[in-house]
């Protein structure tokens, strides 16, 4: 497994991923409408603990047609799993230098879940991966976070 350090401090680190989901999430929804629609209604009433390694990690819940962004892993929801993924792994996969199966394998992803969940969450990737390296601006978002993660 990859060595990571700490990139900044715990509560720094927690706000950092939280901007960095809700711009990821505002991008999508802009840029993708079909598929966040999809997302949406596959995953109404599930949460997931989602982290970026030596960052921090927030809660991601879908309620009410809606994806709500919770700091302090406060809960909302069934909950479906739990993952994180190293800068350079996120980096890596949305340039396609990297897939997820090799980061998976590497250990620049960690997941916990069900195998029905992991199924689902790996299907939507793959699904969604096209729109989303589509959309503009995801790619802003992704190019500040090289910057804040220094990758």
């Amino acid at each position: 497994m990859a060595d990571f350090k700490q990139r900044m401090s715990p509560e720094d680190g927690a706000k950092a991923v939280e901007k960095l989901a809700a711009d990821a999430l505002a991008g999508f929804k802009a840029d993708a409408k079909k598929e966040y629609a999809e997302l949406v209604k596959q995953y109404e009433g599930a949460s997931a603990t989602v982290g970026v390694f030596g960052m921090g990690s927030v809660e991601v819940s879908v309620l009410s047609g809606e994806v709500h962004i919770n700091p302090g892993a406060k809960r909302m929801g069934e909950q479906r799993g739990v993952g994180a993924i190293s800068p350079e792994a996120l980096v890596a996969i949305s340039e396609g230098k990297m897939t997820v199966l090799d980061a998976f394998h590497r250990g620049e992803i960690v997941v916990r879940a069900g195998s029905e969940a992991l199924h689902e969450g790996y299907d939507s990737f793959l699904k969604n991966s096209e729109a989303a390296l589509k959309s503009n601006r995801l790619q802003k978002t992704l190019a500040e976070f090289r910057k804040m993660a220094d990758v």
